[in-house]
């Protein structure tokens, strides 16, 4: 009986202390960078330096499936299933500043990683001309853009909660958070 006991015991410490253990949000950067000849026109991002794709990549890495573009929805999805299957919990997504080729992926990003029940954070790069009154203005421009994704992320850390698919309202003006 005592052996059973310490095996039952040894197989839930294998098993649920790890889960019960995990605190925190698991994060990655995620970057829309990339385009190709075929889906957008041109290279960006794969051509730097030099390189001349699509057999020669600027990456230290050669995509399993070859070069994509960031702008084709079939390759978000699968990124962000991929992301979710890996446990992360949010993406932190690259942003240049309006009119730029992030700022036009960024609703199918947020789109697609609220689609796979992942929070959606955003990297303001430092985009030229970029200030506080303008990081402001983007804050409120995320909330519009990702269709409540970065609203509800930005409205829970807020309150301190937990996060939730319903939208919510801030507790104080976006304009006050500079």
């Amino acid at each position: 009986m005592l052996r059973y006991l310490s095996v039952v015991g040894l197989v839930w410490a294998c098993l649920c202390v790890p889960a019960a253990a995990r605190a925190g949000t698991v994060a990655i950067f995620y970057y829309p960078w990339y385009a190709t000849q075929a889906k957008d026109g041109g290279w960006q991002h794969w051509n730097q330096n030099g390189h001349r794709p699509p057999s020669d990549l600027y990456s230290r890495f050669y995509p399993a499936g070859g070069p994509y573009s960031s702008s084709d929805p079939g390759v978000v999805d699968r990124q962000m299933t991929q992301i979710a299957g890996a446990g992360v919990d949010e993406v932190v997504v690259s942003w240049w500043g309006r009119g730029s080729a992030e700022d036009a992926r960024l609703p199918a990003v947020a789109a697609s990683a609220r689609r796979h029940g992942l929070l959606v954070g955003i990297h303001l790069e430092p985009y030229g001309g970029r200030s506080p009154a303008t990081v402001a203005d983007d804050l409120q421009y995320f909330c519009l853009v990702v269709q409540g994704g970065f609203h509800d992320y930005v409205v829970n850390k807020l309150r301190g909660g937990a996060r939730s698919d319903k939208p919510a309202r801030p507790r104080m003006p976006i304009r006050a958070w500079t």
